[in-house]
């Protein structure tokens, strides 16, 4: 089973963006998915740029919208 299903909550480990939570939405091949985040904007990354957290948020698919994301990430206390 892959660790990066579409709901777990990762932090960005590298880039502008590093340190910011975010929520993968769908895998995008077999080294890459697209995450989408409170500060960060839908798109596609690689997954040695992610920390995975133990968080896996329920209903979420490439059709979920980035305020619904932020809204359920922040109800886990992830900002």
């Amino acid at each position: 089973m892959a660790i990066l299903v579409p709901g777990r909550v990762c932090r960005k480990v590298v880039g502008k963006n590093a340190g910011a939570y975010c929520v993968v939405v769908e895998r995008a091949g077999k080294k890459r998915v697209v995450i989408d985040g409170p500060r960060i904007k839908r798109k596609v990354v690689a997954t040695s740029q992610l920390e995975p957290l133990p968080l896996v948020l329920p209903n979420v698919s490439k059709d979920t919208d980035s305020k619904i994301l932020a809204e359920k990430l922040k109800k886990e206390g992830y900002e």
